[in-house]
């Protein structure tokens, strides 16, 4: 993960850029880089956490024309990034983030059809004068903002928020009758969140602010085809397998998270195809036993190293 924060604002922040970019410092703690345009009060920061593109994938990430930050990661990269190179876009780093770029450059708000992965950005149009919040399909990267008479604040905590401004915080008060905490429950007063499959569009010249929805999540409906048992079966192989080798592109290690349970099992077992020795990780309850699957886990760990098959069987 990485942290973005920022503003578009008619008055400079009450700290200053590093103290800003501390606050976030914990989502990415290998760099830190902000843009800066003065006459526009315009500030973007980033705080990068290396994992595609280890020796040069700072950011900012920027041409004559665009700003970008980027928190996240855009899946199949390669193959969108080699087709933007046959229609001669030129490229400055190896990290996946810069396709946003060019792809935005190349196809503006089409570019959402082709950007698959789990994503927060923030990207600022030079010539149109109008800064972009967006969100991926699931809203898996967090992004919040707050709009006042100074102008529009953005990050991926609260805290980049709060820093920026002079808000006092008040907590909806709902968040306490439910279990389940969602972006719209843990809004405070001022501080929203941009939904998933979302992004907002801000005019720096006029202030106005538009909210777009570029993706609605689809269902299966009862009268999916109702094919036999094995066809689900593979379907589902084919699209978890997939779905897992999406996430393993990386310069960096990976790991898997093994809670003892069939998902987590299934999605190490799938990794474990793709790439060797595979790190797992766990957390165990030893004060109390019902909790703890930490020997499940580990009996799972041992499986996927040593008896792939075997483990695949038994969940």
């Amino acid at each position: 993960m990485c942290g973005l924060v920022g503003s578009v604002n008619t008055m400079p922040p009450k700290n200053n850029i590093d103290t800003i970019l501390n606050i976030i410092k914990h989502r990415g703690p290998d760099e830190k880089g902000y843009f800066l345009d003065n006459s526009l009060g315009i500030f973007l920061g980033h705080t990068r956490l290396s994992v595609i593109g280890l020796q040069n994938g700072s950011q900012p990430l920027q041409t004559t024309k665009t700003v970008v930050i980027v928190n996240g990661e855009f899946y199949d990269y390669r193959s969108i990034k080699q087709e933007l190179q046959t229609n001669g876009n030129i490229f400055k780093t190896e990290t996946d983030s810069e396709i946003l770029l060019h792809l935005y450059e190349q196809s503006g708000m089409e570019m959402f059809r082709k950007l698959h992965g789990e994503f927060a950005f923030v990207l600022f149009d030079k010539q149109k004068n109008k800064l972009m919040l967006a969100r991926d399909r699931f809203g898996i990267k967090p992004l919040y903002y707050s709009t006042g008479k100074n102008g529009l604040y953005f990050s991926s905590t609260i805290k980049g928020i709060l820093i920026q401004t002079d808000i006092n915080p008040i907590v909806d008060e709902k968040i306490f009758a439910t279990t389940i905490m969602t972006d719209g429950l843990l809004q405070m007063n001022k501080i929203e969140a941009v939904d998933p499959g979302s992004y907002i569009e801000y005019d720096i010249t006029s202030r106005k602010l538009e909210i777009i929805k570029y993706y609605v999540k689809k269902y299966f409906t009862v009268d999916a085809p109702q094919n036999n048992e094995a066809f689900h079966i593979r379907k589902l192989r084919k699209i978890l397998t997939q779905s897992v080798h999406d996430r393993l592109e990386t310069d960096a290690p990976v790991g898997v998270y093994l809670s003892g349970g069939l998902d987590s099992s299934i999605i190490g077992a799938i990794a474990a195809q793709k790439i060797k020795n595979v790190k797992t990780f766990s957390v165990g309850f030893i004060s109390d036993p019902n909790f703890d699957e930490s020997q499940i886990a580990r009996r799972t760990n041992d499986d996927l190293i040593d008896n792939l098959e075997g483990c695949l069987w038994h969940t």
